[in-house]
């Protein structure tokens, strides 16, 4: 039962959080506006259906990392790592983008 009530919840809260006017929902609009209602509604009725097995998906890797917490620590350390090094290359990047133009402007 408890599962269940995690299922449920998940469903719930994937539900409001694709409420709000993003790209599947205006894809939605479009589709019923330019084609037909049910079109549209065929299209909403799909990207709603996915949610489902998302919700299976993410409360897989919730019970995964709660019973395997050196997980969570290693990725943390990996999620350091990554925006360390994107920063360094997007630091790079720009500098070099800068330091490139004033050279054209000089010569």
């Amino acid at each position: 039962m408890n599962y269940f009530t995690h299922i449920l919840l998940g469903y719930a809260m994937a539900f409001v959080g694709v409420l709000p006017p993003g790209m599947l929902n205006m894809t939605a609009m479009k589709t019923a506006i330019s084609v037909n209602k049910r079109a549209g509604l065929m299209y909403a009725l799909g990207a709603a259906l996915m949610v489902v097995p998302q919700s299976f998906i993410a409360l897989y890797f919730a019970r995964f990392f709660s019973r395997h917490p050196e997980i969570i620590e290693n990725l943390s350390i990996a999620g350091v790592v990554s925006f360390v090094w994107s920063g360094y290359l997007f630091s790079l990047a720009g500098w070099t983008k800068n330091h490139a133009g004033k050279q054209d402007k000089k010569g």
